[in-house]
């Protein structure tokens, strides 16, 4: 049996940008093997569950490129499975300078990460969109909708991250709508969210794994897509003709 063990980086946005790809392997492969960490377990069973071709393999919550590696070699060398590696050291960086209150700084940047990912799996960019798959309605995100609209129009906010909550700009917002923050603790299933994001009037989100999971859903949602541009770390061009150039972009002077 033909397998593939594809290491896409272990973020949850980066599985999901992955999804397009790995279910072009799936097609390919009689096994495509997926490594994640332990604490997106039921994110990644949610979004694997009905592709028998596709297995979400469970590693512990560490830095399995730093720390793991002899983790997932035992594995690939227990099913011997070909190796595919789309993130470092493959990915290029750019020295990008960055404005500041006091100043410049200069950071490295993984430009377009996304479309690199994709290169480096030798695959056109068009892969991200026509072949991923999202789950669709769940009772649990049936739940949350009802629970948290309190039957409102509303907005949806991630504004959240590594570096803590994130002060957004809504000039661009209606202000009148009720706000929903995605937040931790709401579910354990990412995958829940998307009633929420098909009935939102508005989305607003900053580089985080969110923005990947609306992106995949731009054709499903109605609702006015907004990017804070924020992060120095996340510079991507993210509208493209692939996504109908849904999204209103709002820059920030001075990158966190």
């Amino acid at each position: 049996m033909a397998s593939l063990f594809v290491n896409a980086h272990f973020g949850l946005g980066d599985h999901i940008i992955a999804n397009g790809m790995i279910h072009y392997f799936a097609e390919k492969y009689d096994k495509v093997y997926v490594p994640h960490l332990k604490m997106y377990n039921k994110s990644l069973t949610s979004l694997y569950q009905n592709y028998e071709k596709i297995e979400p393999i469970e590693f512990p919550d560490i830095d399995l490129n730093l720390y793991g590696k002899h983790l997932l070699q035992e594995f690939i060398n227990k099913t011997n499975s070909e190796y595919l590696m789309v993130g470092d050291p493959y990915l290029q960086y750019t020295p990008i300078h960055f404005l500041t209150s006091n100043g410049f700084y200069t950071k490295n940047v993984c430009i377009n990460f996304e479309r690199q990912m994709y290169e480096v799996a030798g695959l056109h960019y068009f892969y991200r969109y026509n072949y991923t798959k999202i789950p669709k309605s769940t009772t649990k995100s049936l739940e949350l909708l009802k629970d948290l609209s309190k039957n409102k129009p509303y907005r949806l906010v991630q504004s959240s991250g590594s570096g803590g909550e994130y002060s957004l700009d809504f000039s661009n917002s209606n202000n009148n709508l009720h706000t929903i923050k995605i937040e931790p603790g709401y579910t354990e299933n990412v995958f829940d969210f998307y009633d929420l994001i098909i009935n939102a009037e508005e989305i607003h989100t900053i580089g985080s794994f969110f923005q990947p999971y609306v992106d995949s859903l731009h054709n499903e949602t109605s609702a006015k897509l907004f990017y804070h541009s924020i992060l120095a770390k996340h510079m991507s061009n993210i509208n493209s003709i692939l996504n109908n150039y849904r999204w209103d972009i709002i820059d920030y002077r001075y990158k966190l």
